[in-house]
C-alpha cells in the first residue's frame, strides 16, 4: 500500500514507535486499528487564560498540514539539521519534534 507523510505513535510512553498511516481506503489486517488523516492524533491542553483549561484535539490532518506550513516557510530540506528549545506542552514544540 502507498503511504501518505503522516503517522502514528503506538503506545504510551517508553517502547513506544512510530507507524506509516496506510492510505485512506486501504485495507487493515486483522486486529490492527484503521487511522484516517481526520483521525485523532494528539491532545493538547490550553493554559486556561481565559478559563479553565481545555484539551485541544489534533487531528493527523491538522498537523500535516501545520507541517507542510513550516517546510514551505521556512524553506526546509532534508539537508537542514535544526536544534530542539522549544517547550513539548506546546503546539509549536510538538511539530518541530516531528518534524
Amino acid at each position: 500500500a502507498r503511504l501518505n507523510r503522516a503517522f502514528a505513535t503506538i503506545g504510551p510512553g517508553e517502547g513506544s514507535s512510530c507507524r506509516l498511516i496506510p492510505e485512506e481506503g486501504t485495507t487493515i489486517a486483522a486486529g490492527q486499528v484503521a487511522v484516517t488523516i481526520s483521525s485523532p492524533a494528539l491532545i493538547l491542553y490550553t493554559s486556561g487564560t481565559t478559563g479553565k483549561p481545555k484539551g485541544v484535539v489534533h487531528t493527523f490532518q491538522s498537523l500535516t498540514a501545520q507541517y507542510h506550513s513550516l517546510v514551505d516557510a521556512w524553506q526546509w530540506s532534508s539537508k537542514d539539521h535544526t536544534l530542539h528549545v522549544l517547550p513539548l506542552h506546546h503546539i509549536h514544540g510538538v511539530q518541530n519534534i516531528l518534524n
